[in-house]
């Protein structure tokens, strides 16, 4: 049966000694890490021994399309050589590859037209080769012993393409090694030609590493570099590095014409520089970049290296709850197999939040994180064109090819909002809205399963929690609901939204306000919103049998959670700091639904000109039991202070009666008038009477 996957890989740099220098981590969809690793074996390029030697005349061409090679050319034929273990790449499991001269192995049969475009990494079409890792694809060409035998002294190096597997499974590595190569020749050769710089020869390889995982075929990949020139028959010190291509290619178009493509020369953006700022994770995927000085890896020391990304492969784990992936061989739940309470955990909920707030989405390809972490089965997303060509006259509303400013064609991120059990159904038709803002029904136009990614948000957290507090039996859970006993009370609608709370101010530019809800949950809950300011802080109370788990970054404030929830308790404190006169809340995504906006007018509760003399502020604020509030009375009279909740209902009554000028203090206690405990949150506080009227606010969080 054909299995499909999605290449992705992160790119390292070896070098010497025994140290570790991290550079960015987690670059979305590609990268597990970028980081510069310094051990001291391998060094480099190591010369192999023994190997399998391929003949000249063994190196042939397909002799129309779509036919198998079978016309010699050494120049830019193929070979085809046994890897000795499977090797998985770009959605599939192979055993053999396809040994090109022009400095690339490739999984899929050679295609007809000669592969001596270097820019053939970059670009898609009938006339590219597909499915390629190239450590130095240009137009090369192998001089054989024969060639040389009437040139006399000045001559030609003989060159050799081998290769050879090594290792013990499940550790062997297969290894291609082309060696006193001639390499980017400038014009092609006419029959019987050789290349014209009798030194310009070099000596690189690419290893394929078996992957020891059982769930996963997918291994690493490194380029090594040995030197140039070295020939020893000829006083010419001439050779052409320059205009070669390296990295790995997969099978489709991304954007255009152009191929999806890791172009390996882009590592040095990370590795020269501590601040991850200045690195790019697109230019791999969109930089054109070729070949200039030698060696491509920066040094004979050091080798570029594709580490590919962790993944379970087994078709039925869509949705099993692993998001941090814990239960891969060798991480921390590795040990337990199978077994879904082991390696299930509060971590699971708490790295999809993560994601959330910092806009840094899991993994999205098939069978990574996010794929564990879609639980409930709504997760799964495709870029649909949009019939839009994106336009040079009006670049404010499309914008162009990054690479070469060319119209190209729209593309737009579109949900796949069937729930189904299996990922490969209901992926022929979308609906979608139309110019008109009306529900239209289009194709997707997906032709093959590498086209569908996925995501896992703050509800996907809230489901988790549910299976760890034994509300659902298992993950996946593609119902809406769960069981629960009991019912809700005759005026207590189930909640659709959070409500924002009345803010208090703590110091200039920063406030507090708690989060309720607008009815009742008895189940999974989430939210996330973004603020006009900065979120600096988030508590959440895990009382009363209820599970939650927050976060925040920059703008960004998100929680989920598992349990029973009131409308009259707050969920969530929250503190931000913003110079706007009010608070706005936006994209506001409750239990996966956009709810909209929200509105907390910071100065809709005016502490008057006269508070300082009236009313004094409580102390301590916030106050976790007990509080005491001052009053300077100026005039003898009747006054009332009393306590009012954060949507205005007056919860407690300090005083009510007739006061004499002076100095005053009153204790409040957190309670109602009722001797009720209240909930955390924000109060306002009033005093009212002799035609004068002071408020403050205080926050209870106890």
């Amino acid at each position: 049966m054909k299995r499909f996957f999605l290449i992705a890989v992160g790119i390292v740099l070896l070098m010497i000694a025994v140290t570790e220098q991290p550079l960015k981590a987690q670059i979305y969809g590609e990268y597990d890490t970028v980081k510069v690793v310094q051990p001291s074996d391998p060094i480099g390029y190591i010369q192999l021994t023994s190997p399998s030697v391929i003949s000249a005349i063994d190196f042939k061409k397909p002799s129309a399309p779509n036919l198998p090679p079978t016309i010699v050319d050494r120049d830019n034929g193929y070979y085809k050589a046994q890897l000795g273990f499977s090797f998985e790449y770009n959605g599939e499991v192979y055993s053999e590859v396809w040994v090109c001269v022009n400095g690339f192995v490739t999984f899929s049969q050679p295609v007809y037209v000669e592969s001596t475009d270097p820019e053939g990494l970059f670009k898609f079409g009938s006339s590219y080769q597909i499915n390629v890792i190239a450590p130095y694809w240009g137009n090369h060409f192998l001089v054989t012993a024969q060639d040389t035998v009437a040139q006399g002294v000045n001559r030609h190096l003989p060159g050799q393409i081998s290769y050879k597997t090594e290792g013990v499974e499940p550790n062997r590595v297969f290894t291609v090694q082309w060696k006193n190569l001639y390499i980017n020749l400038q014009t092609p050769l006419l029959p019987g030609q050789l290349p014209p710089l009798k030194n310009g020869i070099g000596n690189f390889q690419v290893k394929l590493y078996e992957c020891p995982d059982p769930y996963s075929r997918q291994g690493d990949i490194e380029f090594c570099y040995g030197q140039v020139e070295g020939n020893p028959y000829t006083t010419e010190d001439q050779v052409i590095t320059r205009d070669a291509t390296v990295g790995i290619k997969g099978e489709t178009n991304v954007r255009g014409s152009f191929a999806d493509f890791m172009n390996a020369l882009y590592f040095d953006q990370a590795w020269t520089t501590t601040d991850d700022r200045n690195y790019s994770p697109d230019s791999t995927r969109i930089g054109l970049k070729k070949t200039n000085a030698w060696q491509p890896s920066g040094g004979s020391d050091t080798r570029i290296h594709y580490y590919a990304l962790a993944r379970f492969q087994a078709e039925r784990y869509w949705g099993d709850g692993d998001a941090d992936m814990s239960k891969l061989l060798g991480r921390k739940h590795g040990a337990f197999g199978e077994t879904q309470n082991r390696y299930v955990t509060f971590n699971d909920a708490r790295v999809i939040v993560r994601s959330v707030v910092t806009m840094k989405q899991l993994d999205s390809v098939r069978r990574r994180s996010a794929y564990h972490g879609d639980v409930n089965h709504d997760g799964r997303y495709f870029y649909r064109d949009t019939g839009i060509i994106k336009s040079k006259v009006n670049p404010l509303l499309d914008s162009l090819d990054p690479n070469t400013g060319d119209p190209v064609q729209g593309t737009k991120k579109t949900a796949l909002d069937w729930k189904n059990v299996y990922y490969g159904d209901s992926l022929s038709y979308v609906t979608v809205k139309d110019p008109m803002g009306i529900d239209t029904v289009v194709p997707t136009k997906i032709n093959t399963l590498k086209m569908v990614f996925f995501m896992a948000n703050e509800q996907d957290a809230a489901w988790i929690l549910e299976y760890m507090k034994g509300s659902v039996e298992s993950l996946p859970w593609l119902l809406d609901t769960t069981v629960r006993h009991g019912k809700i009370g005759i005026n207590e609608d189930p909640a659709t939204n959070i409500i924002a709370g009345m803010a208090e101010r703590l110091e200039p530019n920063k406030y507090i306000f708690p989060v309720y809800l607008n009815g009742v949950i008895d189940g999974p809950l989430s939210f996330r919103f973004d603020v006009n300011g900065k979120v600096t802080g988030v508590t959440v109370d895990n009382q009363d049998g209820n599970i939650l788990t927050a976060d925040y970054e920059n703008n960004i404030a998100a929680l989920a959670g598992s349990g029973s929830f009131q409308s009259d308790v707050p969920i969530a404190i929250v503190t931000v700091t913003t110079d706007k006169p009010e608070l706005l809340l936006s994209n506001i995504r409750f239990r996966g639904i956009e709810t909209g906006r929200q509105t907390i007018y910071l100065t809709d509760i005016e502490e008057t000109d006269n508070n300082g003399e009236l009313l004094l502020q409580n102390q301590p604020n916030p106050f976790t039991s007990r509080t005491v509030i001052s009053l300077n009375i100026a005039d003898e009279g009747m006054y009332r202070i009393a306590v009012y909740d954060a949507l205005g209902n007056k919860v407690r009554t300090l005083f009510n009666g007739s006061l004499n000028a002076g100095p005053y203090a009153l204790e409040w206690d957190g309670t109602d008038d009722g001797g009720n405990a209240l909930s955390n949150g924000a109060y306002i506080y009033r005093l009212t009477g002799q035609n004068v009227s002071a408020s403050r606010k205080l926050m209870l969080n106890k």
